[in-house]
């Protein structure tokens, strides 16, 4: 069963509707980004479903979050960003697991920060038409909170997940 289509599918789904929820915003004051907790479980997503399924929720999630709080203009982009940080993460992870499975913890934090280096590049590429270099290089420093919050949340509560059982018993 953990192995179908339909049940990644419903595992998507759910996790879609995770995310969005979680793109919550707490403004940073000094640029127009926010902090937000989706992107903790994009990367979460991401190891669990794989790459194909865990890329779209991430997509989606992070996508629909964006048309909701009224940043539609960004969720196109929103949507190939976190679909790249959900591939990128899962290979980093999958590497480091390849290796020896002892190194999950650094594979969830060496995945994690991947997921984010791409998060803040394809803002900051994207910014660059939108907004002109200055600013987009200006955002790169709220990105890069929000990346640290994420490798920081998505670690932590995937190392719980993974500790409790609930990771082997879900996925």
């Amino acid at each position: 069963m953990k192995k179908s289509k339909l049940f990644k599918l419903c595992c998507s789904a759910v996790f879609a509707a995770v995310i969005c929820i979680l793109t919550f915003q707490f403004p940073i004051p000094f640029n127009k980004g926010y902090i937000n907790f989706g992107d903790c479980f994009v990367i979460i997503a991401a190891v669990c479903i794989g790459p194909l399924w865990g890329g779209l929720a991430a997509g989606l999630g992070s996508g629909l979050s964006d048309l909701f709080l009224g940043y539609t203009y960004y969720a196109p982009v929103t949507f190939i960003v976190k679909w790249l940080m959900a591939v990128g993460c899962y290979f980093v992870f999958k590497a480091i697991l390849k290796i020896n499975k002892k190194l999950r913890p650094l594979g969830i934090i060496l995945g994690s920060v991947t997921a984010e280096i791409i998060m803040i590049l394809g803002y900051f590429i994207y910014e660059i038409f939108i907004y002109g270099f200055g600013v987009a290089i200006a955002d790169v420093i709220g990105n890069a909170i929000q990346g640290g919050i994420g490798v920081l949340s998505a670690s932590l509560v995937y190392l719980l997940l993974y500790k409790t059982g609930v990771i082997k018993k879900l996925f």
